[in-house]
């Protein structure tokens, strides 16, 4: 009894002092570790993506196939979770195909059908797609169970990542999620085999994310069990949901938590266009056609939304009755623009890229510096989560990550602060923009919880320190005293 009650006072003790080589996490907990957190990146980044389906061969205007819903002038089309993009002909604004114009499903939109006198088919996206020849499709009742899979498998996947040291139980999660994210990918591609048109969907980049993400879904949750099955040492039993003796308090929980919400903001803002927006682009980037195409008298954008991979404009549009959309492009993507000359402007035809546009304010540099330093500050705090247990290094990890949060969102304003001094209006921060504020926010927060547990536990572990002194000091000094008496009896035994 005395010497097991020693060797979980000595395991306890290495745990609180966060020692790699007593937490009874092997190399394939480790890696399945890993591969939870891989997953969850992957479905956060498929649910972020618009594009999870596409075709290049919506409609057919001389068929008549989709004139009853107002696509027969669209060519392709793409679906998504959060909504839908149709790929239309722009007119003052022309790149190497048909730009693709996104809207949300339950947002009215208005078409004009074929022919001069077309009439306006005035419906959302869900009554679009779900009317006519398009009616065994649905997307939205498809995408209202989608989501609901999704947010199953995103959750359980979370919760395992927390508990990553918990090999057995975070294999368990694991394999629970990848039944839900195959449920998601079934019920999306069934919508695929469904879609009247002259040709069946194809996968696009979200599906595709979600596809390799319930695949390492999977080998991640085997290597758990197997950790916990094939890897303990011999007579280790290795509890189901034993938090006792981990090292991790409720602090060092919250701190988890919070981590992983950290890298999921990041990862968020890192795959969406709006961190910046302004309403008068006016004639910077050179964006300027005929009055009649943008609506605008100068000839040039106005509304525009700035991000790390795309920025955005929002031209009107005269397919969808003349009025103005997001229509986003890659940063290097080259765009033509006859310019506002012929109409009194001082702007004349463009052919360049966006980064070319905005060369004069560094846009490629300072898209490099900033999209690095949200990757090396996510990858930071994603080492810190497959060590979660480690309260030390998760410190440490997410002050580093919240630094550098900081610091490109300093770099990213002072990029966006330039161009708003050559326009006749201010910057405004989009939602993706506060997506990275809160990220080195909670970054902040979550290093102070886990430093507070880690404290903690250093006290714990001084205090038993001070107790086996003592004991080892008393045990000592009643040695002694054993020693003496028997020396003081001898003497008398030899006077005698």
């Amino acid at each position: 009894m005395g010497k097991d009650t020693h060797s979980a006072k000595k395991k306890i003790k290495g745990r609180m002092t966060q020692a790699f080589g007593e937490d009874g996490v092997h190399a394939c907990g480790r890696v399945g570790g890993f591969g939870g957190i891989l997953t969850l990146a992957l479905y956060i980044a498929a649910c972020m993506a618009f594009e999870w389906s596409k075709t290049d061969k919506l409609g057919d205007a001389e068929k008549g196939t989709l004139a009853d819903v107002g696509l027969a002038n669209v060519s392709k089309a793409v679906f998504g979770l959060r909504g839908y993009c149709l790929g239309t002909e722009i007119e003052g604004f022309s790149g190497e195909d048909d730009q693709l114009v996104c809207f949300m499903y339950r947002k009215s939109v208005g078409i004009i059908g074929v022919g001069e006198n077309g009439t306006v088919s005035e419906m959302s996206g869900c009554e679009r797609f779900s009317t006519g020849v398009l009616r065994s499709t649905d997307p939205c009742k498809r995408r209202d169970l989608v989501v609901m899979m999704m947010i199953f498998a995103i959750l359980t996947a979370l919760i395992g990542d927390v508990i990553s040291e918990k090999v057995k139980l975070n294999g368990m999660l694991l394999m629970v999620s990848f039944g839900f994210s195959v449920g998601a990918i079934a019920v999306w591609v069934h919508m695929n085999s469904e879609f009247a048109s002259e040709e069946t969907l194809k996968p696009a980049l979200g599906l595709i994310l979600l596809i390799c993400g319930s695949a390492c879904c999977f080998v991640s949750s085997c290597m758990c069990l197997f950790d916990s099955v094939c890897c303990a040492d011999e007579g280790q039993k290795i509890p189901l949901c034993n938090f006792s003796d981990d090292g991790v308090g409720l602090s060092g929980r919250i701190g988890a938590i919070i981590s992983v919400c950290t890298w999921c903001l990041m990862l968020a803002a890192l795959t969406t266009n709006d961190w910046s927006q302004t309403d008068k682009l006016g004639d910077v980037g050179d964006f300027c056609a005929s009055p009649e195409v943008t609506g605008y008298g100068t000839g040039c954008i106005e509304k525009a939304t700035f991000g790390l991979w795309k920025y955005c404009l929002y031209p009107h549009i005269k397919l969808y009755n003349n009025k103005t959309y997001p229509v986003c492009m890659e940063w290097t993507e080259s765009i033509y623009t006859p310019g506002n000359v012929e109409f009194g402007g001082n702007i004349s035809e463009v052919d360049a890229s966006g980064v070319e546009r905005f060369s004069q304010y560094d846009a490629e540099a300072i898209r490099q510096l900033v999209g690095w330093g949200i990757i090396g500050s996510i990858g930071a705090v994603m080492i810190g989560d497959i060590y979660s247990e480690k309260l030390w290094l998760c410190t440490i990890l997410n002050l580093c990550a919240c630094g550098g949060g900081v610091f490109v969102m300093i770099m990213w304003v002072s990029f966006t602060e330039e161009i708003a001094m050559d326009t006749d209006d201010l910057m405004v921060t989009g939602i993706s923009g506060w997506f990275l504020v809160a990220g080195w926010i909670s970054a902040f927060v979550s290093a102070m919880f886990y430093g507070k547990d880690w404290l903690c536990n250093m006290r714990f572990v001084k205090k038993v320190d001070k107790k086996e002194e003592k004991k080892k000091k008393k045990k000592k000094d009643k040695t002694i005293t054993v020693q003496v008496n028997d020396s003081s009896t001898d003497e008398s035994d030899t006077e005698a």
